[in-house]
């Protein structure tokens, strides 16, 4: 047809080449739909979707439980440095080294048990989650119309598998055990002060 062209431009600026207009007997028609885009900020209730479906077989105790094993983890850690202190002070009058040397070997192994069963748990809740959102993507994905398929890009469609996922997966799930890594030291420190 000679009348008809497909012409790329880039209107916009976006990085996948703006929009394509397809040009039908001197009318323009916009054939790609332009791309929502939430920018450094995940909301609460993606959040929220996230961690319930995180916790797998642990249902409502997952985030408490991540949060009391890192509690332990701060707790032992920073008792292990005061416990140091009573070693070198030899604050219990009537204990050899031997007392100390077994405490202090008991709280760095308490300690490096919290941490291990607390980061088991996050990797634990991050495959789960990553591979319930994947399998809805996909359910997703195949059950959209043509005419979506029709007005999107395949690099969009790919990208919800790829970046949006591994953004998800690893950057949002880092930021959470560094949230709840400061408030365990925060609390761990505060029962250090009270006991």
């Amino acid at each position: 047809m000679d009348n008809e062209k497909t012409k790329n431009e880039d209107q916009d600026g976006d990085e996948d080449g703006g929009s394509i207009e397809k040009v039908v007997s001197g009318k323009q028609f916009n054939i790609k739909e332009e791309e929502e885009r939430a920018v450094n900020m995940i909301k609460f209730d993606v959040a929220k979707a996230y961690t319930k479906l995180a916790s797998g077989v642990f249902k409502f105790t997952f985030l408490p439980l991540i949060v009391i094993l890192y509690t332990l983890y701060a707790f032992f850690g920073i008792f292990s440095n005061t416990w140091l202190s009573f070693w070198v002070a030899h604050k219990f009058e009537g204990r050899g080294d031997p007392f100390y040397m077994g405490l202090y070997i008991c709280f760095s192994f308490l300690s490096v048990i919290a941490t291990v069963l607390g980061f088991s748990l996050v990797t634990y809740g991050t495959v789960t989650s990553a591979k319930k959102l994947n399998i809805k993507a996909v359910e997703n994905v195949m059950r959209l119309p043509m005419s979506y398929v029709d007005v999107t890009p395949v690099g969009r469609i790919f990208n919800r598998f790829t970046k949006d996922t591994d953004v998800l997966d690893n950057e949002f799930s880092q930021a959470v055990q560094d949230i709840i890594s400061i408030f365990a030291t925060i609390v761990g420190s505060l029962i250090l002060c009270y006991c």
